[in-house]
């Protein structure tokens, strides 16, 4: 659903916020009936403990703001409906880049895992609960379009995830508090 960020610097690429919101006016004009469009929490301000879909805005990052105007540009579709779900960082198999990825590679080789403190922090998903979550949308027949945040019951952060991983290898980090 959009040019993902590979590192800190992409999530500030203009052009890939572009292409992805190119891509949902090109569904738009197809008269699609149904889109299920995975959106991102990066559609929130940086800081919030508690997200509710009403607090989102175009945001700091190119990125954000491309998700912001393609879900606009979804919403706005008169043809039919779309369920904009918004997801948290994924991780997990067959994903090989990302933070945690990154992270648990580190701890398996004894290094100390580096969060940068400049990035986006918000919580984690699993990719194949993504995915589910992402079918479900698609099976669902609702009669208006409709914005979820999607997310696991539990209060999750990276710094958390990135802790609970260095458990695993019986380490303890110094990390900041989500």
């Amino acid at each position: 659903a959009a040019v993902v960020p590979q590192s800190q610097n992409s999530y500030n690429d203009t052009e890939a916020a572009f292409q992805s919101v190119c891509m949902t006016r090109n569904l738009k004009e197809q008269k699609i009936r149904r889109v299920v469009f995975a959106s991102s929490m990066a559609v929130y301000p940086d800081g919030l403990v508690l997200a509710h879909e009403e607090h989102a805005q175009p945001g700091l990052y190119e990125y954000g703001k491309g998700k912001y105007a393609a879900e606009s540009c979804l919403l706005n579709n008169t043809e039919g409906t779309t369920i904009v779900l918004r997801l948290p960082g994924l991780f997990g198999h067959p994903r090989r880049r990302g933070v945690l990825f990154n992270s648990a590679v580190a701890l398996a080789k004894g290094v100390n895992p580096v969060l940068d403190s400049s990035l986006p922090q918000w919580a984690a998903m699993h990719v194949d609960d993504a995915a589910e979550i992402c079918i479900r949308g698609l099976v669902a027949s609702p009669k208006a379009s409709m914005i979820m945040n999607a997310g696991y019951p539990e209060r999750m952060s990276i710094s958390a995830s990135v802790s609970q991983l260095a458990a695993l290898f019986g380490r303890t980090l110094d990390l900041p508090a989500p």
